[in-house]
């Protein structure tokens, strides 16, 4: 039987001892993150993966999105932050930026007396948001050690590789939505815990075993404050940032080299070169990604005979 709203208890309330048998479903934004608003990622989505100028008509249509989704349509306020972020970008480009970009802002708005419980729940761990899965899903896998996001799903042009900026599937996932993705999710066997933060919540977490929602404020895990405000005492929020820091390594090395292809992608055709120096580097941008050697004249370790000349 559905629970009422109103018997929802608190994070500050609930054991996370004893869990290991336990399955739950929870909202990411204000819930496992301190943050209950997503438009700044959507604006580094917006600049890494397109341009300066993307993020920027974000940023102007920031008071139009913030009415839209506060008094007209919290799905309609969630889809012109979609459109605007990734319209016409490669889907490649967005996963990169999601896997090399964005986890060490999110690392730093962990919220921890919600990751605690979440994490404690080790039979099966599921975030449900209303953010595009291909965004959230390489850091809630990678580091908050979640089993399955189900998110809002991104639609790709299949002849270009391009998102189009609208979405498919159900829909942007928000209230009902996120309870039929839940109920679809898990069958008959509901999950035994649900965690969210907001009204369009409610309707996942009613159907779950035992319901809990975040304390109120940003005084809730017992730690002092960083100069974000972000509390971050906990040793498992510092074993995330470590993590995130160790293995974003490779996907910056990845993230940069991928720029400077496109960089000397651009260069060739504006000064029309088709062989020569520029050819070499690209080659040499080949091997540092795939260890593959082109061919052998065009190796990074070939050394032109006239070189020295």
């Amino acid at each position: 039987m559905p629970a009422d709203h109103g018997t929802f208890g608190t994070i500050a309330g609930c054991d996370p001892s004893g869990r290991d048998s336990h399955t739950a479903a929870a909202d990411l934004d204000g819930t496992l993150f301190v943050s209950s608003v997503s438009f700044p990622y959507f604006f580094l989505l917006a600049v890494e993966a397109g341009s300066l100028l993307r993020g920027a008509a974000l940023l102007l249509l920031c008071p139009i999105v913030f009415l839209v989704y506060k008094f007209l349509s919290e799905e309609a306020g969630i889809q012109i932050m979609i459109y605007v972020s990734v319209a016409g970008i490669p889907i490649s480009d967005i996963e990169l930026v999601a896997r090399a970009v964005l986890p060490r802002f999110y690392a730093a708005d962990v919220r921890a007396d919600s990751y605690r419980i979440f994490r404690a729940c080790r039979r099966r761990r599921v975030v449900v948001t209303a953010n595009p899965t291909v965004m959230v899903e390489p850091f809630v896998k990678e580091y908050l050690g979640g089993d399955r996001v189900l998110g809002t799903e991104l639609e790709v042009n299949r002849r270009t590789g391009k998102a189009t900026g609208m979405v498919t599937g159900a829909g942007v996932l928000v209230g009902g939505r996120k309870r039929d993705a839940v109920k679809k999710e898990f069958g008959d066997d509901l999950p035994d815990l649900g965690i969210g933060d907001r009204e369009s919540d409610h309707a996942f977490m009613a159907i779950c075993k035992a319901q809990v929602r975040p304390a109120l404020g940003p005084d809730h895990n017992g730690g002092s404050k960083n100069r974000t405000g972000i509390l971050s005492s906990s040793s498992e929020l510092d074993s995330i940032q470590f993590a995130v820091t160790i293995s974003s390594c490779k996907s910056e090395g990845e993230y940069l080299l991928s720029w400077r292809v496109q960089l000397l992608s651009w260069r060739a055709d504006f000064c029309e070169i088709k062989s020569g120096p520029l050819d070499h580097e690209l080659d040499t941008i080949q091997f540092m990604r795939t260890g593959e050697d082109p061919s052998p004249k065009k190796s990074p370790l070939y050394v032109p005979e006239d070189s020295f000349l």
